[in-house]
């Protein structure tokens, strides 16, 4: 049972990542997310943090 669903899901799922078509880009006029309801500042702009520099969400006694 196992393989016959392994063999199905492989047949489903390769086929769908088999295309090689570039990403694509933006297009159109640029529009606010929240009109009205947040203003970024210069901290929301600025270059985020690099993954190992950024804050951990996971606590040390959590692990």
């Amino acid at each position: 049972m196992m393989h016959r669903l392994t063999l199905a899901l492989l047949l489903f799922v390769l086929p769908g990542c088999a295309d090689d078509a570039p990403p694509t880009d933006a297009s159109g006029p640029l529009r606010a997310l929240n009109p009205g309801r947040w203003t970024p500042g210069a901290d929301d702009l600025r270059t985020p943090l690099a993954p190992a520099a950024a804050p951990s969400m996971r606590t040390e006694a959590g692990r």
